[in-house]
């Protein structure tokens, strides 16, 4: 991988999802690393310089949420992260909340 090449952690307990998002980000120049699970996104996190960050808010042992909160409280508060969800629109003010990226 060349160092240049933005990288971009994408968490999400589907497989599938992981492996469509790696085929169209690579297609648009970025390099992505996959995360199943909220340990394993943190940890991925604290080892690595991303570019950003896009995950969903249902993950197993740590919640995205509670994900991108560790990012903008703890970790690099200018680290763009979008979090995705299936439930209605009232989830933008919870994401907000948590300093998700608009």
């Amino acid at each position: 991988m060349d160092l240049s090449t933005p990288t971009i952690l994408v968490a999400d307990p589907n497989r599938r999802f992981l492996e469509k998002s790696e085929a169209i980000l690579r297609e648009e120049g970025f390099h992505m690393i996959a995360a199943c699970d909220g340990l394993t996104a943190r940890a991925s996190i604290q080892q690595r310089d991303l570019s950003g960050v896009l995950t969903n808010v249902d993950l197993h042992e740590l919640s995205g949420w509670d994900l991108c909160r560790f990012i903008k409280e703890e970790h690099d508060p200018d680290l763009p992260v979008i979090l995705m969800s299936s439930e209605g629109p009232d989830v933008m003010r919870v994401a907000e909340s948590v300093g998700a990226d608009n």
